[in-house]
């Protein structure tokens, strides 16, 4: 379990080698979790045991005969327990603490909050909290190649309630039933909406500033979703990084303008950055505000190419939308430019006609002071045109 990407909790369905079955006695995956425990001996570390919600050690035995006992006058072959696994991922992991012994305690106080937001995910009478389950954790910790701490948690549910708080109710979260009032089964698991509650616990528990990529919504969009939900989550994720850029750069410039000595070479920074005046650098974040709302990207390019007061604008707007924009030169000059968009090329055709692509090399040449290679050709084209002269011929000359 590296999982070092986002957030993941996972309702696992079951084993297929049998070991860890479901429907049968909880031994078998209370054995699989304890794989962990030899290695730490062999390390010289203590075996992590397992724990109620409230964080109690609770012994092997213990868990499964609470979970086994909960199972009865359940069917020979009906699901008697599940397996839930919660992986964070490296950065968060690295914002519930900085060793082991810090990231197991908040680890519990997770747990806590996620048992019982399990509970009320079921929207069922009865089921009102973690204390209406039957769950118990046990965190795994190993480390990654780099020394780096890997840390996930595994939790074994009861299929069935404590009944607590009347009969006992056969629970389960892989139904696709949502919020039902009518029928055999009322309320309902939705796990996505478990899923995005577990990420807004960790997020608020440990003041984790999630970006767009590490959602769930955007992760599943992109695996699941349609078309419209994956341009949404698209949209989102670039309007955030248009942000950072813009809050980074901003706060460049006002480092670099605190540290410079005169007014001197703040009038020569506002130059670079585009401006006529020192007013300029500090109003940087609305000239780069203004160059982030280019509505189409030919444009943006041609501002990258051709003028050089926005140059750096239209490169930071560019950067924002996740576009690198680069000449391709060659021994002859330059051929034209490269567009990637995330990894893929974009070719100047598909953006521009080829009397546009002709007339931006020439503002290249303008601009930058790079020949364009078509240029370099077709005068070398009319080098070799011209008829040549030998050094014999040219001594000779009418009436010598």
């Amino acid at each position: 379990m590296d999982k070092t990407e986002d957030m993941n909790i996972k309702i696992q369905k079951g084993s297929v080698d049998g070991v860890t079955k479901n429907t049968g006695s909880a031994r078998g995956l209370v054995d699989y979790i304890n794989h962990e425990d030899e290695q730490r001996i062999n390390e010289g570390l203590e075996p992590i045991p397992f724990t109620d919600p409230d964080g109690a050690v609770v012994s092997d035995d213990d868990v499964v005969n609470a979970i086994d006992g909960n199972a009865k006058g359940l069917p020979p072959d009906d699901i008697k327990f599940y397996h839930l696994v919660v992986s964070p991922s490296q950065s968060e992991i690295l914002a519930m603490g900085e060793d082991e012994k810090k990231v197991y305690r908040n680890a519990l106080i997770y747990m806590k909050l996620l048992a019982d937001a399990y509970a009320k995910n079921y929207h069922r009478e009865g089921i009102n909290d973690d204390s209406d389950i039957v769950i118990y954790w046990k965190p795994h910790f190993t480390r990654g190649d780099k020394g780096d701490l890997q840390f996930h948690i595994h939790g074994i549910i009861s299929r069935r309630s404590r009944g607590m708080h009347g009969k006992k109710q056969n629970i389960s979260p892989l139904t696709n039933h949502r919020d039902t009032s009518k029928g055999p089964v009322k309320g309902g698991f939705d796990r996505k909406e478990f899923f995005r509650t577990g990420e807004k616990l960790f997020d608020q528990l440990f003041q984790y500033e999630r970006q767009v990529c590490e959602s769930f919504d955007y992760q599943n969009a992109m695996a699941h979703g349609t078309a419209e939900e994956k341009k949404a989550q698209i949209d989102k994720q670039m309007k955030e990084s248009e942000a950072e850029v813009m809050d980074s750069v901003a706060e460049g410039i006002a480092r670099r303008r605190k540290n410079l000595k005169n007014k001197a070479e703040i009038e020569e920074i506002a130059k670079i950055l585009g401006g006529e005046s020192v007013d300029m650098v500090t109003s940087k974040k609305d000239v780069l505000a203004s160059a982030l709302n280019a509505v189409d990207l030919k444009n943006t390019v041609l501002n990258v190419f051709t003028t050089a007061s926005t140059r750096k604008e239209a490169f930071f707007a560019l950067a924002a939308k996740g576009i690198t924009c680069t000449l391709n030169e060659s021994a002859d000059g330059v051929e034209g430019f490269i567009i990637e968009k995330r990894g893929m090329q974009i070719k100047s055709e598909e953006i521009m006609s080829k009397k546009e692509h002709i007339e931006l090399l020439n503002n290249i040449e303008r601009v930058i002071g790079h020949k364009p290679a078509y240029k370099v050709r077709e005068q070398r084209a009319q080098e070799e045109m011209k008829p040549k002269v030998s050094q014999h011929s040219k001594g000779k000359g009418i009436g010598r």
